[in-house]
């Protein structure tokens, strides 16, 4: 049993104990409204231009001090910053000469994305000269350059607030005199004859060509700068370069140019009206 100077001991140090937690909470409360204060402290959002920086990073070296943890946090899981993007594509290859030339029809776009588009523009390099050809008045790109007669290519160019100019890739248009192939009567005919025949814009490489002859000859005509062909050979790999004719003549273009012709012709008539390959290396 409890004497009267035990029980107030105990109720003394009940009250001690009481007034500490009390103090203690006191001080939890004022540490967690230190904390918020903290974290909103010199923090402000405004509408500045987007600085082009990548995702969720600080600068090494960058000071720390009297920054705000919600500061700190905001840099370090920001979005990624998306740079403005462009493209352009059109172009191609085109018949050489032409009357008048032809229109090189371009199509483009520029995605803003987190950036400002402040001008826009589409360029030709022509000859070593480049030049600007059309100013868009939007994102959207639509054009057609005319009259154009010589390799040139082009690019679209943006100049933007954040990221500076941006440039698509190139595309160029590209002109080559036409081939012809076919079947013909003689082992030489006119430029006029040959002209009748299939025509295709061709670069220079290997071309695998199927005549339908019916006791006739296969012909086949291209411009010489493509090279002279040092094999042919028939559908069934067999070597029959020594069964063409070769030949050259100068045909003239439609605006006037003139342009050497190399032709290899089957030499004698062959074929019976079914479907026949020949490969031209």
């Amino acid at each position: 049993m409890h004497t009267q100077n035990e029980l107030l001991g105990d109720a003394a140090l009940i009250r001690d104990e009481t007034e500490l937690l009390a103090n203690t909470a006191e001080r939890v409360g004022l540490m967690h409204q230190h904390t918020v204060e903290a974290l909103f402290e010199n923090v402000t959002y405004t509408d500045a231009a987007p600085v082009a920086v990548g995702a969720g990073a600080i600068a090494a070296g960058t000071s720390l001090v009297g920054r705000s943890v919600l500061s700190i946090l905001k840099d370090l899981f920001r979005a990624p910053y998306r740079a403005a993007a462009v493209g352009l594509s059109g172009g191609g290859v085109y018949e050489k000469g032409l009357v008048g030339g032809v229109g090189v029809a371009l199509a483009g776009s520029i995605s803003p994305n987190d950036d400002t588009v402040a001008a826009r523009r589409v360029r030709r390099t022509q000859g070593g000269v480049t030049t600007t050809v059309f100013v868009p008045a939007g994102n959207a790109v639509a054009y057609t350059d005319p009259g154009v007669t010589a390799y040139a290519a082009y690019t679209l160019e943006a100049d933007t607030v954040a990221g500076g100019t941006k440039t698509s890739g190139a595309v160029g248009a590209s002109f080559v005199a036409p081939s012809y192939y076919g079947t013909v009567a003689g082992p030489a005919p006119t430029p006029a004859q040959v002209q009748a025949l299939t025509k295709q814009l061709w670069p220079a490489g290997q071309r695998a060509l199927a005549f339908t002859n019916n006791n006739q000859r296969a012909g086949f005509f291209e411009p010489k700068t493509n090279g002279r062909r040092a094999v042919i050979k028939n559908q069934n790999g067999y070597d029959v370069t020594a069964a063409f004719t070769y030949s050259e003549a100068t045909f003239t273009l439609p605006d006037g140019t003139p342009e050497i012709y190399a032709g290899y012709v089957l030499t004698d008539p062959a074929g019976d009206g079914s479907p026949f390959t020949y490969i031209f290396y």
